[in-house]
């Protein structure tokens, strides 16, 4: 038995997964090996398609291997072969795999005047910037349809009430709505 193949996946981050792992287990006897067993780093984690088989003399087997980490964890080692080889002593090949924590990508969104924004599920803490140029305008925003924030923004008899900033935690996936302002630009942007 000979073990060769593609099982460097590298860091993958956890709850996705990778399935374009290769190992082929090629039979140098004179006789069908028949594998009785393929045992992985992190079983649950690493999963084997077709878990054994026949292999006829000279021929060999594609083993597909799935990665799929539901956390963080390093699951490099061998992959060991079981079988009634005749010929070759290659029983394990190395892989290489860790799960890691997905790095998303800063959440930023930038309003005019009324709107809706619905903020990602897994952003729950958010600097909210709010600005003006324009005359006195009346600034409503809304979370979950719940008042939250009224401001009074802009020029308004000779004074500047602008910009305001402001840092807030809300439930995962909260929606913000604004309305009751032309010309006011608001930006949501998440903090970690």
């Amino acid at each position: 038995m000979r073990l060769s193949g593609n099982l460097a996946f590298g860091d993958v981050p956890v709850n996705t997964a990778r399935s374009d792992g290769l190992l082929m287990i090629a039979n140098e006897g004179n006789s069908t090996l028949t594998v009785t067993s393929i045992i992985t780093p992190c079983p649950g984690t690493v999963s084997v398609m077709p878990n054994g088989g026949s292999v006829p003399a000279g021929g060999s087997l594609a083993i597909a291997v799935r990665f799929a980490p539901t956390s963080v964890v390093n699951c490099s080692g061998d992959i060991t072969v079981a079988g009634d080889q005749t010929a070759g002593s290659t029983t394990s090949i190395s892989m290489t795999a860790a799960g890691s924590v997905a790095i998303l990508p800063l959440f930023v969104y930038r309003g005019l005047d009324a709107g809706t924004v619905t903020m990602p599920s897994y952003v729950t803490r958010v600097r909210i910037d709010i600005s003006t140029s324009g005359s006195c305008q009346n600034f409503v925003m809304r979370v979950n349809g719940g008042s939250f924030l009224e401001l009074i923004l802009g020029t308004c008899a000779g004074a500047v009430r602008s910009p305001f900033s402001g840092t807030y935690t809300f439930p995962a996936g909260a929606e913000l709505t604004t309305a009751g302002s032309t010309g006011v630009e608001w930006i949501v942007t998440e903090v970690r």
